[in-house]
């Protein structure tokens, strides 16, 4: 889950914003910057698992493994 916390215009076409991101019971805040595209806005972030205390999946004994790195697309919408 996710939320923006505070949103503010850096220059141009770009914005600021500081999202919430929740995973299970740990909840950060991250700095995020938005660029106008499509009649939207959109922003990501690279987060790590092991950031909200989740360790990856593993499957078949090993053989199959997740990344600890998650990698966050926000797309808001404009009018």
């Amino acid at each position: 889950m996710s939320r923006t916390v505070e949103f503010t215009k850096s220059s141009g076409n770009k914005f600021q914003a500081i999202e919430e991101v929740k995973m299970m019971t740990v909840s950060k805040k991250y700095p995020v910057e938005f660029t106008s595209y499509n009649n939207s806005l959109v922003g990501n972030k690279r987060l790590r698992f092991s950031d909200f205390n989740i360790i990856p999946p593993k499957k078949m004994g090993g053989m199959v493994c997740v990344k600890d790195e998650l990698h966050l697309v926000f797309i808001l919408a404009t009018k």
